[in-house]
């Protein structure tokens, strides 16, 4: 200890190494806890701004990046700075504001294209219900009588078919019968058509009731009706025939007059007496006349009545060797303008001067034709001659349109719109100058073959007619379909027009429908000057019959006028 400069004492201090080292570690530890404390509160500061600034604007992004991929759009982001990570947020907003227009916009026409979708369905399915319901109307009025809804002609020759077939198959035989309505034409007649088709409606009914399920009862004609007995023979079929007569016999009440009715039957039994459809139906018929003949109600058919049988077995004979030796001829009848008395054409009937029989009529050898198989090169002959004759009045008259019947048979055969072709280029005539007649009956047989025949003869600028219009059980709302160009009203429409109201009105129906379909009408059969007038106050655009020409050779056909009508 010093004092003034003078040591006046010592004072010696200890202290021992485990004191010091303990103030050491607690120094240290003092400093330590204090860094680390300004450390985290450093960190904390730092991970406070970082966070705000850096990872929460990239979280946002990515929770919107998240909303965006499942397609919620509507919820923006929160800005919360203005650097770059605020701008990417401003854009990534804008973007989903566009992704939320246009999802809008794509959810709205989804929306009118579902609805379209359903409209659409909806009106493909109304539609293809009215194309179904329309093609059971066509195929009932191509198959069905519309006034009875019994088969029809052609229905009726199917199911007959059919039922051969069956027969064949099972050794078994049948009956076919047809029976025609006595008198009918006196109740039509005196009570009107009205009164017949009524009556024709109750036979029909009547009939139905007194045949088993397996029968079948069909209308051929005005008051004609085929029958198929399935699994019948001559021996049973009497007393089947008897009791279809009785249920008749009851009288029926019409206008409050008592109708009596009566009908004769005539019938052929398969095989015993025909193999086939056509000679099955056919010798129904000679039984039916043998039957009406004697007075019978009923006849069967056999050899000893069928007086055509030696005549027909020699006219096939001579039929080949007549084609053969080209002893067939066409005769023309002619067609006239009935707006302005000019010949608007000429067609061509096949006629046969055989040297015993003397000519035949066309319905009976035709048929023979078709039967042995000549049809198609009868056909080839009838074109080829007609074209030949037609290119002689060619230079004299030109717009003279020649007309060819076809056969149910042409239509079904492919190669004859190119055999047409080949002729109008053989005799080099005006294609439109050929009119091609084809029965409505043919048409109704095969409605869709036909159809792609008559564009191909539509292809060749041909013509096509229907001829017999009226007794094929079809109709003009059929026929709109058609690439046709005429349609010929049956003779049994025409030729009683004048007497009965009924026959005038549904010749005028036919006449307007046909205009309001662009095809223009040809009246067949015309015998008088009174139908010849009636028709041309209808409107009818051609007529043609006995009255005004008869079918004549080549040579004896005159081009002159028709007198003009009032």
């Amino acid at each position: 200890i010093m004092f003034h400069e003078q040591a006046i004492g010592t004072v010696m201090i200890a202290v021992s190494r485990e004191t010091v080292d303990a103030e050491m570690r607690n120094m240290v530890i003092q400093n330590l806890s204090i860094g680390a404390i300004v450390v985290l509160l450093i960190s904390a500061g730092i991970y406070f701004i970082f966070h705000r600034y850096v990872i929460f604007p990239i979280r946002q992004l990515s929770y919107g990046a998240e909303r965006v991929a499942g397609g919620v759009l509507h919820e923006p982001i929160a800005i919360s700075s203005v650097d770059e990570l605020g701008q990417l947020a401003r854009s990534f907003n804008r973007m989903m504001d566009n992704l939320h227009q246009a999802d809008a916009q794509r959810n709205e026409a989804t929306a009118k294209l579902n609805e379209f979708n359903r409209t659409l369905e909806q009106r493909v399915e109304e539609r293809t219900q009215a194309i179904e319901r329309a093609n059971r109307e066509l195929e009932h009025m191509a198959l069905y009588d519309s006034l009875t809804s019994l088969p029809n002609r052609v229905s009726m020759k199917d199911r007959l078919e059919r039922v051969l077939a069956a027969a064949v198959l099972r050794g078994e035989k049948f009956v076919v019968a047809v029976m025609d309505i006595d008198r009918f034409k006196e109740v039509n007649e005196t009570l009107g058509h009205h009164a017949g088709d009524e009556l024709l409606y109750n036979i029909s009914e009547r009939v139905k009731k007194g045949l088993r399920t397996a029968d079948t009862l069909a209308r051929f004609g005005s008051d004609e009706f085929a029958l198929i007995f399935p699994d019948l023979n001559m021996n049973n079929a009497h007393a089947v025939l008897k009791k279809l007569l009785h249920v008749l016999d009851e009288p029926v009440i019409i206008g409050g007059i008592n109708i009596k009715i009566t009908a004769t039957i005539g019938a052929a039994v398969y095989p015993d007496q025909a193999g086939d459809v056509e000679t099955l139906l056919k010798r129904a018929d000679i039984a039916l006349y043998e039957a009406k003949n004697k007075e019978m109600d009923y006849c069967f058919y056999s050899t000893e009545i069928d007086s055509y049988s030696p005549r027909r077995l020699s006219l096939m004979a001579d039929l080949q060797k007549a084609m053969a030796n080209g002893e067939l001829q066409l005769y023309y009848q002619t067609i006239f303008d009935l707006s302005t008395g000019a010949v608007r054409g000429m067609e061509a009937l096949a006629r046969w001067p055989h040297p015993r029989y003397g000519f035949i009529q066309p319905i009976e050898f035709i048929s023979m034709i078709e039967q042995t198989g000549f049809i198609k090169s009868f056909t080839y002959w009838a074109v080829d001659s007609a074209l030949a004759q037609h290119a002689k009045w060619r230079d004299q008259y030109k717009n003279v349109v020649v007309s060819v019947n076809l056969a149910m048979r042409n239509l079904q055969d492919r190669d004859f719109p190119d055999q047409v072709a080949e002729l109008v280029k053989k005799w080099s005539v005006q294609p439109h100058t050929l009119m091609l007649e084809i029965t409505e009956g043919g048409v109704m047989h095969n409605p869709v073959f036909v159809l792609e025949m008559l564009n191909k003869f539509r292809a060749l600028n041909v013509d096509v007619a229907i001829d017999d219009f009226g007794t094929g059980y079809s109709s003009l709302t059929y026929l709109k379909r058609l690439p046709v160009q005429e349609v010929k009203i049956d003779r049994s429409f025409i030729k009683d027009i004048i007497t009965h109201k009924e026959d005038a009105a549904i010749v005028r129906s036919v006449i307007d429908l046909a205009h309001n379909l662009n095809l223009k009408v040809v009246a067949e059969g015309v015998g008088n000057e009174e139908t010849l007038n009636a028709l041309h106050k209808m409107g009818c655009d051609y007529v043609q019959g006995y009255f005004m020409s008869m079918p004549v050779k080549p040579d004896d056909v005159k081009f002159e006028n028709m007198r003009q009508l009032n």
